[in-house]
C-alpha cells in the first residue's frame, strides 16, 4: 500500500463514491472546483480515492488543535493507517501557503 496525497479536488464521481461508501456527507456539500479560500487534501492507494479534507478559510482560522471543516477516510483505511491525521497535518500545513503552493 502506497498512499499519495494531492491538494487538489478529487474528481466529482470519485469524491462521491467516498462519501457514499463512508456514509458522510452528500456529494452536494463539495463544490466542481475550489474558491481561493477553500484548501483541500486528498489522499488515494492507487487511482482509488480513500480520504478527503478540506477547509474554507472564510468560514473560520485553522489553528493548531482545530479541525478542519471536513475529513473523510474509508472505513477501511481508519484503522490501517493515520490517514485523517496526515490530512489535517496537511491542511494546518496549506493555511500558510497560498493558494495553488503547497
Amino acid at each position: 500500500m502506497v498512499i499519495h496525497f494531492d491538494n487538489r479536488l478529487p474528481d466529482p464521481m470519485k469524491l462521491a463514491d467516498l462519501l457514499q461508501q463512508s456514509g458522510s456527507a452528500a456529494p452536494e456539500r463539495f463544490p466542481d472546483r475550489t474558491p481561493d479560500t477553500m484548501r483541500v487534501i486528498a489522499a488515494y492507494d492507487c487511482e482509488q480515492l480513500i480520504g478527503f479534507g478540506s477547509w474554507d478559510s472564510e468560514n473560520g482560522s485553522l489553528t493548531e488543535g482545530s479541525l478542519p471543516d471536513t475529513i473523510v477516510v474509508l472505513p477501511q483505511y481508519q484503522e490501517r493507517s493515520p490517514i485523517d491525521m496526515t490530512i489535517s497535518k496537511l491542511l494546518h500545513a496549506r493555511k500558510y501557503s497560498r493558494p495553488g503552493l503547497l
